[in-house]
């Protein structure tokens, strides 16, 4: 596999393939972190993951594996989308909000232009007519093709390089150019005279879903609902733990380097 020469233009694709009556709840619900900074900021170190409880050194004490996993349903195909619980916080009103991370890796099925070296969002109708050859596609690079709730994910180990990363750069519309998103090549496959290629976000995506009391079901957040200082906190605290993470990460870096040029 590798990058094209130039970058897809994803002007009118939607994050992850999912129903049409679903597309705008995703396109909201589908939260990408800002990007991060080299260094966390100062100040109380973030939160671990729900399910996790750390000592005031950081060291680990407990692991409560109950509370790090839940099935988020799509009401439109009544299939589950397995997630991963990142964090889960109360609102003053009482409502629980919980941030998802897909146990699977969610992709999108895009058909190449090659008149204008291009890659264009495809119908769900056409995406239907194709999984058939995207699950073999998959399959001979040993992953597997589940249709979850809200989009398409793979199971299985999915491995790449830098040759792998694609910019997929989604414009406005009207002649003017966002930043350029980054994206993960799975695979590609041909069908009659037509290429298509399967990908995913280079960065996770999270859900937002909120539940009113114990015994409701998870429903995915959309439109007003980010508007709650609860969903708010959640993404901070999201984002400070992975700023902390990544600082750790480049320390270790720094102490395997001068190791090694002992």
């Amino acid at each position: 596999m590798s990058a094209t020469d130039q970058a897809p233009n994803l002007e009118n694709a939607h994050p992850l393939v999912s129903h049409k009556a679903m597309q705008e709840a995703i396109a909201h619900a589908a939260i990408p972190l800002p990007p991060r900074k080299k260094r966390a900021q100062a100040g109380d170190p973030a939160d671990p993951p729900a399910g996790f409880i750390l000592n005031e050194r950081g060291g680990l004490v407990k692991v409560e594996e109950a509370e790090r996993a839940t099935i988020l349903r799509d009401p439109e195909s009544g299939r589950n989308l397995e997630c991963i619980v990142r964090r889960r916080i109360k609102s003053r009103q009482g409502r629980e909000y919980l941030l998802l991370l897909a146990m699977d890796t969610p992709i999108e099925v895009l058909l190449a232009d090659h008149s204008s070296q291009t890659y264009k969002e495809i119908s769900d109708e056409d995406v239907v007519k194709l999984l058939p050859h995207a699950t073999f596609a998959l399959a001979k690079r040993k992953l597997h093709l589940v249709q979850s709730g809200f989009c398409l994910t793979v199971r299985g180990a999915v491995s790449y390089t830098e040759d792998d990363i694609v910019e997929l750069d989604k414009g406005s519309g009207n002649g003017e150019t966002d930043a350029a998103a980054e994206g993960v090549e799975i695979c590609r496959f041909r069908l009659e005279d037509n290429e298509y290629l399967l990908y995913t976000p280079f960065e996770p995506v999270l859900f937002v879903a909120y539940r009113d009391g114990p015994q409701e079901e998870l429903q995915l957040a959309v439109d007003h609902e980010f508007e709650d200082r609860a969903v708010h906190t959640l993404l901070q605290e999201e984002r400070r733990f992975q700023e902390m993470v990544d600082e750790e990460e480049a320390f270790e870096d720094v102490l395997m380097r001068r190791k090694g040029s002992r």
